[in-house]
């Protein structure tokens, strides 16, 4: 049971001891877990990749799909199969790209994004592109001025994940040391 403020002079008033009780008993029922958790699973950071025009088509059937799951120690995990390409970036290097992934193709005079799942394929010199949310689109290969993925960024969801945190974890210290006496 969450500790009560103790009444002094008919108001009600937490001490440093409520406080640390009420901060200890919050962290045994999880919640500062479920929180996290919470957080980490609404949330998700992506950033833009660029590839050069002629390396989508590599990503053609590419998928993440979840095949069942395995008994752990910790419980039940889920098991997913992921496809793996290697594709060039503009600069020449590689880029591994997992799964299915949404692209957006920028010309001199447009910007389109075309949601999973993607197909495409070049044609002498033009790129054909397909996807979930667009019919199929043609591009002149030297009119497209980028290619690009999005790319799921671990780095930058653990960052926001943890301010959002941090700054629940001020919120609540605050307030519970604003009404300490």
């Amino acid at each position: 049971m969450l500790p009560r403020a103790r009444a002094v002079r008919g108001a009600y008033r937490m001490t440093r001891l409520d406080c640390a009780a009420t901060l200890n008993w919050m962290w045994s029922k999880g919640t500062w877990a479920a929180m996290f958790v919470f957080a980490w699973m609404a949330t998700g950071c992506y950033s833009w990749a660029e590839i050069r025009p002629t390396e989508l088509e590599k990503l053609n059937g590419s998928y993440a799909r979840t095949k069942g799951t395995v008994a752990t120690p910790s419980g039940a995990a889920n098991v997913i199969e992921v496809t793996v390409a290697n594709v060039e970036r503009p600069d020449g290097t590689l880029m591994q790209v997992s799964g299915a992934t949404d692209v957006r193709i920028t010309t001199d005079s447009d910007e389109l994004i075309f949601k999973v799942p993607v197909d495409s394929r070049v044609d002498d010199t033009d790129l054909i592109v397909i996807g979930g949310n667009r019919s199929e689109t043609i591009f002149r290969l030297d009119e497209v001025k980028k290619v690009e993925l999005s790319m799921h960024s671990p780095g930058k969801t653990l960052g926001l994940v943890a301010g959002v945190l941090v700054v629940t974890l001020g919120v609540t210290i605050g307030a519970l040391a604003a009404t300490a006496p």
